[in-house]
């Protein structure tokens, strides 16, 4: 988690907290809107999948620098098969958590982005 979100804030503390709110918010509306009723939710698990998606997957595709997609890969292949756990599988854990989380952190990406785009 810690190395996660030190990358995430390394390109910029403004940004990463706010990939890290829209992260949190998607995450934790979807799982609301999804989840069972009478279950309960605890980890941070979607912060850990949005911030994975976000830096290895679509951050640096969505801004277009070298930089980033090379640490993308680096992550995909270290974390890569954590993604897994983004479909449902093992009863008790919060897939929920993990795919709204994951779709967070492929929202907080595109946007920011584009709010980077337009500022240039």
């Amino acid at each position: 988690m810690l190395v996660l979100l030190f990358l995430v804030l390394a390109t910029g503390v403004a940004r990463g907290l706010q990939a890290t709110a829209v992260i949190w918010v998607v995450g934790g509306l979807g799982v609301w809107l999804v989840a069972p009723s009478g279950t309960v939710h605890l980890g941070a698990s979607v912060l850990i999948f949005g911030w994975l998606v976000h830096l290895v997957l679509l951050r640096g595709v969505f801004s277009r620098r070298a930089r980033e997609i090379l640490l993308g890969v680096v992550l995909l292949v270290v974390y890569g098969s954590v993604l897994v756990g983004v479909l449902p599988g093992e009863p008790g854990v919060s897939w929920q958590g993990h795919l709204f989380g994951a779709l967070g952190g492929a929202l907080a990406a595109f946007l920011l982005a584009e709010r980077e785009r337009a500022d240039v």
